[in-house]
């Protein structure tokens, strides 16, 4: 019987180990694209760690990573190797994804995102969202433009985004509609 302690705390822990792996593995972010192009100062705030980093050339770029880019700066990023986007001066964005859709949240400033159709599955798409809009884009350029949020008063309106949609060969959407679904 001296012989089955060593066998049981070695089982244990292996149960331990298998129970906590999905837990460490699912605490690390997914990666959602890598820095092509940094032009300037851009910090990155992980969800991982507690304080900002700046950002650099070739880092990793993960799911929920916050990024804010300063005075004169562009950030190009490759997503998933089927979209660019590039990030101009003071601005905000967040990356996130779910298994066909790439989002794009844009907090303040100007964000292009361009798509490479022929990259695309069938249900893939990308979304840039703003404050106020929502825009899904498969093999299109769009670029954004969102102003820093100021608070509504009686003679002031909510903040407004504006953006332009440009694909090669087809027409611009419907008034009211930045991209096709």
């Amino acid at each position: 019987m001296k012989g089955s302690g060593g066998v049981w705390k070695a089982t244990v822990l292996g149960t331990a180990c298998l129970i906590g792996f999905p837990t460490v593995a699912a605490a690390q972010a997914a990666k959602a694209g890598v820095v092509t192009t940094l032009q300037g100062t851009a910090t990155v705030a992980r969800s991982t760690a507690p304080e900002p980093t700046p950002l650099k050339f070739k880092d990793d770029v993960f799911i929920q990573d916050h990024i804010v880019t300063s005075e004169s700066s562009i950030v190009r990023i490759l997503l998933g190797g089927k979209a660019v986007i590039t990030v101009r001066e003071r601005s905000v964005l967040t990356i996130s994804e779910t298994p066909t859709t790439a989002t794009v949240e844009v907090g303040s400033g100007k964000v292009a995102v361009a798509v490479a159709k022929e990259r695309m599955r069938a249900r893939d798409s990308v979304e840039v969202k703003t404050p106020n809009a929502v825009a899904g884009i498969r093999g299109t350029v769009l670029i954004a433009r969102c102003p820093r949020i100021r608070p509504a008063g009686p003679t002031r309106s909510s903040p407004c985004s504006r953006a332009s949609w440009t694909s090669r060969g087809s027409t611009p959407p419907p008034a009211g509609r930045l991209a096709p679904a």
